[in-house]
């Protein structure tokens, strides 16, 4: 089974609702706000994976219990983030044009088009490759 929760309400009870207390096989966690990723390690089931989406930064710690990690079969991976200089490289190539970027995004969407793009974005089918969110409204539109 697959599951969005809302991060508005109590997301441990949420999970554990939807996965009989179990707790979830594969958590991504957005934020790197330490409580955020405390509260996404806890809800790993056992032989589950904790995929940290977004990098601290190079100050901040993160302590973890490394028995429920070892006995529990936690798995921790992160996300590949490129550093400042490739970033550098990559907005130097675009600005100059020299790199095409313009085909890389399908859509454009407001926040009131965002839970058809996740659909969409899941199923990956058709046109739909990667979708912008303007989340004060298109450009151009009455809130752009």
């Amino acid at each position: 089974m697959d599951a969005v929760v809302d991060a508005n309400e109590n997301v441990r009870d949420q999970v554990m609702a939807l996965t009989d207390g179990r707790g979830a096989d594969h958590v991504i966690v957005g934020p790197s706000a330490i409580p955020v990723i405390d509260q996404a390690y806890d809800l790993v089931a056992p032989g589950g994976t904790l995929l940290m989406f977004s990098p601290m930064a190079p100050d901040k710690h993160w302590s973890f219990s490394p028995h429920r990690l070892y006995f529990n079969e936690v798995s921790i991976t992160s996300s590949y983030s490129c550093g400042p200089r490739e970033t550098r490289e990559a907005l130097e190539l675009i600005a100059s044009g020299e790199l095409e970027v313009d085909d890389l995004v399908s859509h454009r969407i407001d926040l009131a088009g965002v839970n058809d793009g996740i659909a969409r974005t899941a199923a990956a089918q058709g046109d739909w490759l990667k979708a912008i969110v303007y989340p004060h409204g298109l450009p151009g539109g009455p809130h752009g």
